[in-house]
C-alpha cells in the first residue's frame, strides 16, 4: 500500500480542477476519483450528464461510495440506478470508510469490510476491489488485503485527480478531462492506474 501512495503522490483531495501537477508525468493515464458519491439528493439529470461527459471523452473513473451512506440509502431506487449505470459504463465502484473505522481494531475493521463487500455483492451484484480509508496504514492494509481489497488513503497528485461529489462536480470533471487531454493523457479507473504502475 505504501508503494501505491508513493507512486500516486497521494495528498489531500481537492475540490478544484486546478490541481497543480508537474506535467508531463510518466505514463499515459491518470486516475479520476469521485469521492463521497452520491451526495444527498444528487440530481439524476446531473448524474446522466456526468456519465455522458465521460463517455464523450472516453474517460473512466472510480466512484467511492461511503459505506455508512450506502448501507443507509442502498436500497433506494436512485442509489440502485447510480450503481447500475456506473457498472454499465464500466466505471469502478469502490468503498470509502469513515474516520470512525480508524479507532476500530483490525478485526472490527475487517468485519465491517466483510459486511460492506457482501452487501455490495448481494444488493447490487458488484464486486469491490478498492477501499479508501482515511490515514490508511500498513495495519489497515494488512486487515483488508486478505479480503482482496487494495487500500488507499484520500489522495490527489500528478497521476490522481480526486473530487468530492458536490454541486461543482460536473465543472471539475469537465476541466480535468480537457486538462488531461491537452497533455495527451486519459482518465482511467484507479485499478487500471495501479495495474499500469
Amino acid at each position: 500500500m505504501h508503494c501505491f501512495r508513493t507512486a500516486l503522490s497521494c495528498i489531500t483531495p481537492r475540490n478544484d480542477a486546478h490541481c497543480p501537477a508537474p506535467w508531463p508525468v510518466s505514463g499515459r493515464s491518470v486516475a479520476l476519483l469521485i469521492v463521497k458519491f452520491p451526495r444527498p439528493l444528487h440530481p439524476v439529470c446531473e448524474f446522466d450528464r456526468l456519465l455522458e461527459l465521460l463517455r464523450t471523452a472516453g474517460g473512466k473513473c472510480t466512484f467511492f461510495f461511503t459505506w455508512q451512506e450506502l448501507r443507509r440509502r442502498g436500497t433506494s431506487a436512485r442509489m440502485e440506478r447510480f450503481v447500475r449505470d456506473i457498472a454499465r459504463d464500466n466505471h469502478q465502484i469502490a468503498l470509502r470508510f469513515e474516520q470512525s473505522c480508524l479507532v476500530q481494531s483490525s478485526a472490527q475493521l475487517r468485519q465491517e469490510a466483510v459486511e460492506a463487500l457482501h452487501y455490495a455483492q448481494r444488493v447490487f451484484g458488484t464486486t469491490v476491489s478498492v477501499a479508501m480509508v482515511p490515514c490508511a496504514s500498513h495495519k489497515v492494509a494488512a486487515a483488508l488485503e486478505p479480503l482482496g481489497l487494495t487500500t488507499v488513503s484520500e489522495c490527489c497528485g500528478p497521476r490522481v485527480f480526486g473530487f468530492c461529489d458536490d454541486e461543482n462536480l460536473l465543472e471539475h470533471v469537465h476541466k480535468t478531462l480537457i486538462y488531461t487531454a491537452a497533455f495527451g493523457k486519459h482518465c482511467v479507473r484507479l485499478d487500471d492506474l495501479l495495474d499500469e504502475i
